[in-house]
Parts: C-alpha cells; sequence; structure tokens
C-alpha cells in the first residue's frame, strides 16, 4: 500500500515502512520496555486523559475490548511513546503527519522516551 503511493509522493521524501524502522532501532528500545516504563513511570494525566477518549469518544464502540479503558489507555500510552522514541532515533529531524484525533492529546503521548520534541502537523486540525 505505501510503495503504490510512494511514486506520488515528492521526490525528495521517503516512504519507509515502520517494520523497516523497527528492524534498525538500537537494542533496549522495545514496546516491552516502553510497557514497563509506562506501568512504573509515566505521567497519570496521560493514562487517564487517554482512558477518558476511549469511554467516550466511541472509536472502540463495535469493538468487543478485552480490558478495561484504563488498561487499555496505558498500552496506548506506552505504545506511542515507543513510537517517539524509534523516530527519534531513525529520523532525528523528522516532522509528523497525523491525522488522529483529539490532536493536542495523541501528540503528548509521542513524547515522553524522547530527548527532542517531535514535532507534529495536524492537517486536518481546523
Amino acid at each position: 500500500m505505501a510503495e503504490a503511493a510512494a511514486s506520488e509522493l515528492p521526490a525528495s521524501w521517503q516512504v519507509i515502512l515502520w517494520s523497516e524502522l523497527l528492524a534498525k532501532s538500537r537494542p533496549g528500545l522495545s514496546y516491552e520496555n516502553a510497557a514497563d516504563w509506562a506501568r512504573i513511570s509515566a505521567p497519570r494525566l496521560l493514562i487517564d486523559a487517554e482512558a477518558r477518549h476511549i469511554q467516550i469518544s466511541g472509536a472502540f464502540a463495535d469493538i468487543q475490548l478485552r480490558a478495561e479503558a484504563q488498561e487499555i489507555a496505558l498500552r496506548q500510552v506506552a505504545a506511542y511513546a515507543h513510537q517517539g522514541a524509534i523516530l527519534e532515533q531513525a529520523i532525528p529531524y523528522g516532522i509528523l503527519v497525523q491525522c488522529e484525533t483529539p490532536p493536542d492529546q495523541k501528540a503528548k503521548l509521542y513524547q515522553p522516551l524522547r530527548q527532542q520534541p517531535l514535532p507534529i502537523i495536524h492537517p486536518f486540525q481546523l
């Protein structure tokens, strides 16, 4: 899918699959380590805000969840933080184009395990 769209992007842009970034990541930069961080050290405000979003957004209304919103939120915080750290290592001067909602809340989730803030553009934010 991404490879098919690559021909329509500007010549200087690269399409990189997430699996390629993960394969190049340094040891210790794993989801499991991010999950441990989230359980022990993540700011509760991040987890609580994500849990509220899961509960009230209706985003998961058609999905039978296997865990409570708080546990799902904790996993989400870990996943986003892990992604932010991987992006910093692989593409230190990259800019993320993101369309998830709520944009300000989702943008915060990428930051905790990074040394420098990840610049994020929200093209659909009005």
